[in-house]
């Protein structure tokens, strides 16, 4: 899903520890349900940062 101006996010939630970028989508959603506990289908953006 992405986020278009029509549809503003409704919160923002940045995963603070390094991702390594190489991942799939499964491999990011698997952080975000994991280890955020949250929801990757409501509507929130999630920021990941690389090492770098």
């Amino acid at each position: 899903m992405f986020l278009s101006p029509a549809s503003p996010a409704r919160r923002i939630l940045a995963f603070s520890e390094p991702v390594d970028m190489r991942k799939s989508f499964r491999g990011l959603i698997a952080i975000v349900q994991n280890t955020l506990e949250e929801d990757p289908l409501d509507e929130s953006l999630y920021v990941f940062f690389n090492r770098r």
